[in-house]
């Protein structure tokens, strides 16, 4: 086994391991004797919390060689009945998130720390920013789109999107463009800037299943109920290319970040599509629920990871060659979440009430991978996030509370 070795910081609590990745059989757990506590049967936690800590903010990009100095820079707390927040969404310029709780829309300054805006909604699912930060667009369960002042939380507008709306959605952040799925499948897709209906699409004889634009925003991938997929020139409201599942269901698209390829998962397997000739590539074998949780390219196409129901995250060649590279143990069989480093060279993973850990995808090959368990002030995180700008991280725990780490300023 070829090993390399990471720098370690004990202010993080960072173990390095090095584990055997095989293509056919995911290679045994490491020992690991800094895991967090994790609450046994019958066990519950406390729901009481420590003052957040002072507000120190971001200096500069996290980075693969400093990513060992980073620390918690503060806490950001819901005044309200605790609430998970289950949804969110990055400012353009990447340094406010703003998410939607079961009662609330709230939003937090990442530089200075700041609480900016709470107030409540009814019924909300799904939350984007405007292109140029000053609006958020909620969409409500009954298809309105309610339009907050993302300064100051003041509710101003709102426009009926879809009157059959089911509850799926797709936002073209570059643009503004908002797609939203219908029971009936038809698809309706808005220009947020102009709150203007730009096409009306009946897009499949069956409830529209997932909605996803293309990088470039000028495609718009659509899968029904049926497993039928679709790839749209949206607003000629003409189909482009056909993918077909063979009626199997589609859980989860990605787009490639170059435009040119689409992943598509079933239950057992994720099929890559060329978007341009729409040939099959490839089939990705992933096992049963292999990409219930999620399935993503890495920001500059190199790697595509799955996972959801099976024991280990995998991770693939995104490059189209069909090359399986590693299992990441302990990251499956829960709820999970994975965030890449907005260069690419490293990827976070959470099992919630489990192990977060941080992975070097510059060393990750069919020999080895490196890995590092770092403690993020909760074991109940249900999402993790780089932020755009790749000045700090996030950890979203159950309760609301968002953990933020960073490199603070001397």
């Amino acid at each position: 086994m070829k090993k390399h070795l990471l720098p370690s910081l004990l202010m993080l609590s960072i173990i390095v391991s090095f584990i055997s990745a095989c293509a056919s059989v995911p290679p045994p757990a490491p020992a690991n004797t800094l895991a967090p506590t994790i609450a046994g049967p019958g066990e519950t936690f406390s729901t009481a919390q420590a003052p957040p800590p002072t507000w120190r903010a971001p200096s500069r990009v996290i980075t693969r060689e400093n990513v060992f100095n980073i620390q918690l820079l503060g806490r950001f707390d819901f005044t309200g009945t605790p609430s998970t927040i289950f949804t969110y969404a990055f400012s353009p310029d990447g340094t406010r998130i703003a998410g939607l709780n079961n009662t609330h829309v709230v939003a937090w300054d990442l530089i200075t720390g700041q609480f900016v805006i709470s107030n409540t909604h009814r019924n909300a699912q799904h939350l984007f920013y405007g292109v140029d930060k000053t609006e958020l667009f909620v969409v409500l369960r009954e298809g309105i789109v309610a339009i907050y002042d993302a300064n100051r939380g003041i509710y101003d507008e709102d426009f009926l999107g879809h009157d059959r709306f089911n509850g799926i959605a797709a936002y073209d952040t570059v643009n503004g463009w908002l797609a939203l799925g219908g029971s009936d499948g038809t698809i309706r897709v808005w220009d947020t800037v102009e709150r203007k209906a730009l096409a009306v699409i009946s897009a499949h004889e069956t409830e529209i299943a997932h909605l996803l634009f293309s990088p470039d925003g000028t495609r718009l991938l659509s899968s029904g109920t049926d497993g039928r997929n679709y790839l749209w020139d949206w607003r000629g409201r003409q189909i482009v290319k056909n993918f077909s599942n063979e009626g199997l269901p589609t859980i989860r698209l990605a787009y490639h970040p170059s435009g040119e390829r689409v992943a598509i998962a079933t239950n057992e397997v994720i099929t890559i599509w060329d978007v341009t000739s729409g040939e099959f590539i490839h089939g990705l074998p992933t096992e049963i629920g292999g990409s219930e949780s999620l399935l993503m390219f890495s920001p500059d196409g190199r790697f595509l990871v799955n996972g959801g129901a099976i024991p280990s995250m995998m991770v693939w060649s995104g490059e189209g060659d069909n090359r399986f590279l590693a299992y990441l143990p302990k990251m499956g069989a829960g709820r999970i979440a994975a965030t890449f480093s907005p260069d690419s060279t490293l990827l976070l993973t959470s099992k919630f009430e489990g192990e977060t850990v941080l992975w070097d995808m510059t060393q990750i090959t069919d020999e080895t991978i490196v890995r590092a368990n770092i403690n993020p002030s909760s074991t109940r995180v249900v999402f993790n996030e780089w932020s755009p700008d790749g000045f700090t991280i996030l950890f979203f725990d159950a309760s609301g509370s968002i953990y933020v780490w960073g490199l603070p300023q001397d």
